[in-house]
């Protein structure tokens, strides 16, 4: 919050008004703060999803995870949270790709 009070303090200097202001001095201090959050979000819900087809589906990975786990065939039940953990990565991955390329500013 502070950054943005100087970085206001800044854009007051140079006269920037409105829509310059908050695309050339707003948005880029409150991005990574913006970007942190959206990541965090979507690892619970992705995490919050898995969880709900476990114990609230008929059909999905989850069920498939908990239907083997209860039957005993923890083979296919560790293929099965190996394979939601590495869709995880991959969803990660892509974050921080993007992450990278939207904040390269940032370094």
């Amino acid at each position: 919050m502070i950054m943005i009070k100087y970085s206001q303090d800044k854009a007051a200097t140079l006269e920037l008004k409105d829509i310059k202001l908050l695309t050339k001095v707003i948005l880029p201090a409150a991005s990574p703060t913006i970007l942190a959050g959206f990541v965090n979000s979507l690892r619970t819900a992705l995490v919050m999803l898995v969880f709900a087809k476990m114990f609230g589906a008929q059909h999905g990975m989850g069920f498939f995870v908990r239907l083997n786990a209860e039957f005993g065939m923890y083979n296919r039940t560790w293929a099965g949270f190996l394979f939601l953990v590495f869709v995880l990565f991959i969803v990660m991955q892509v974050c921080e790709k993007l992450h990278k390329y939207l904040l390269k500013w940032t370094g």
